[in-house]
């Protein structure tokens, strides 16, 4: 934002607050499945950054968190 960029945050909040979210950016309260995000293509979006909680892994055993590795230990 700092350099101009647009930012849009797509969110189903299951588990945040929408308090949390810079008043800069644009929202939409929806799952990232969403089919919706299927008009970001067809819109030519040519980025999305997509950002999860760790926290869905539980307490980390080591630093560097990787869902493929949990999942192998299980």
């Amino acid at each position: 934002m700092e350099e101009g960029h647009e930012v849009v945050v797509i969110d189903n909040l299951s588990s945040g607050k929408v308090e949390n979210l810079s008043k800069e950016v644009k929202f939409y309260r929806m799952d990232i499945q969403d089919r919706k995000l299927e008009a970001c293509a067809k819109s030519k979006v040519n980025k999305i950054i997509f950002a999860s909680s760790a926290a869905v892994y539980g307490e980390p055993q080591y630093l560097g968190i990787s869902a493929i590795k949990r999942y192998q230990e299980k």
